[in-house]
């Protein structure tokens, strides 16, 4: 079902499920008009998050993912 939202948002570069806490995640890497849109779907309980950070392709891959890292890194539910 995700996958099928995050399409219409443009082209899937990556998707890596992970575990933030103790909850299960989903992060998808989007490219769409030149940029990319790094989205991350946090399932808590009956809850589904979703922390989106965006940027042109060179600032994703410059710096982009290791922000996005730490933040996730320092997320609490």
């Amino acid at each position: 079902l995700l996958r099928t939202l995050i399409k219409n948002d443009g082209k899937i570069v990556s998707e890596e499920t992970k575990k933030i806490m103790t909850h299960d995640a989903i992060q998808f890497e989007i490219e769409s008009d030149g940029d990319k849109i790094i989205s991350l779907y946090v399932i808590v309980g009956n809850n589904l998050y979703n922390f989106i950070f965006k940027g042109t392709t060179e600032e994703i891959d410059s710096l982009g993912k290791e922000m996005f890292s730490e933040i996730v890194s320092s997320m609490e539910f």
